[in-house]
C-alpha cells in the first residue's frame, strides 16, 4: 500500500518551498523555477530594469540572471543572490 502524502485539510499536497536568499535576507518560495523578474520583484527592487541580480556560487564569479531566465532551485542548499543597481549604460 502506498503511503499517504501530507496535505491540507482537502487532501492536496502542500507545495515545495524552496529557500533562497536575496541580499543577505531570506525568503520561501514555491516556484522551482523563478525568473530574475520574479526575485527583484520579490526583493522589492522596483522597476526591476533598474536592477541586476546575480547567483552566487561557491567559490566561482557570481552569474548574472537576466530578467526572463529562470533559476533551477531544486538542488540541495540554499540559493543565495546578490542585486546591484544598473548604471543608466547597462541592461
Amino acid at each position: 500500500m502506498a503511503e499517504k502524502q501530507a496535505g491540507d485539510e482537502h487532501g492536496k499536497p502542500k507545495p515545495h518551498k524552496y529557500k533562497i536568499q536575496i541580499d543577505k535576507r531570506e525568503y520561501e518560495v514555491e516556484e522551482p523555477t523563478p525568473t530574475g523578474r520574479f526575485l527583484l520583484t520579490l526583493a522589492g527592487k522596483i522597476p526591476v530594469e533598474q536592477f541586476g541580480i546575480y547567483l552566487r556560487l561557491q567559490g566561482q564569479q557570481a552569474e548574472r540572471i537576466m530578467l526572463d531566465q529562470t533559476v533551477d532551485l531544486r538542488g540541495e542548499g540554499i540559493e543565495r543572490f546578490v542585486t546591484l543597481p544598473l548604471d543608466q549604460t547597462e541592461g
